[in-house]
């Protein structure tokens, strides 16, 4: 499924809600960026491949660095952080969703998957 410029990954009133790694799947991976909000430190001991570390608090204002042509997928260890996160990004206007069940929820629908 190809997103073209200025197109949402999810319709207009999705925008900051929880997002599954299986609905995730439906799409193209160059169609949103994932940003992983956890301590550098975990990031390099385990992450989503292709995700980028901005790590919260510490480097927080980087997020608002990132460019609007993608939707952003944010995550962190249990999708608890994440999901205020996202609230500040749609708050800011970029088309923002939370990776539900964060991390370990990836980690589990990949164990899943490789049965």
């Amino acid at each position: 499924m190809q997103i073209g410029i200025n197109k949402r990954l999810f319709p207009e009133e999705e925008n900051g809600k929880n997002v599954s790694w299986t609905q995730l799947k439906l799409f193209e991976r160059q169609d949103f960026l994932m940003i992983d909000i956890r301590d550098s430190v975990v990031f390099q001991k385990g992450n989503i491949p292709g995700s980028v570390n901005v790590p919260f608090p510490k480097e927080a204002a980087k997020l608002y660095e990132i460019p609007r042509d993608k939707a952003l997928i944010v995550y962190c260890q249990k999708g608890e952080i994440s999901s205020e996160i996202v609230q500040l990004l749609t708050d800011a206007e970029y088309e923002a969703y939370n990776l539900k069940d964060g991390f370990c929820g990836w980690l589990k629908a990949r164990m899943i998957s490789d049965r």
